[in-house]
């Protein structure tokens, strides 16, 4: 028995599909439509993949840039706890702010 699903919304394609996203920064949109079609049975337009695919990056961004801010947290706890050692990390300074 298959159902047909009309409608597939944005945020449920990108948390069905954002490993993907992540895996294959190049996914085309005629990939996405097809594993759509095919796993979902829905129908999904060019819009619908922009759509998608910008909230993906926005994840995918913003993990990153969790990811860092643990990074630079780490560097002051082995400063902390290994009192003489040095930690170098590269970054870049945009005004105040720090940049990986």
């Amino acid at each position: 028995m298959t159902y047909e699903t009309r409608y597939a919304s944005t945020s449920y394609l990108m948390a069905r599909y954002l490993d993907q996203f992540k895996n294959e920064t190049g996914w085309r949109m005629r990939g996405f439509v097809e594993s759509v079609k095919k796993d979902c049975a829905s129908n999904a337009s060019k819009w619908k993949y922009y759509r998608t695919t910008t909230k993906c990056l926005e994840v995918i961004r913003q993990n990153s840039k969790e990811q860092f801010q643990i990074l630079s947290d780490y560097c002051e706890h082995l400063k902390k706890s290994n009192v003489g050692s040095i930690v170098v990390l590269k970054t870049m300074m945009a005004g105040d702010v720090r940049e990986f």
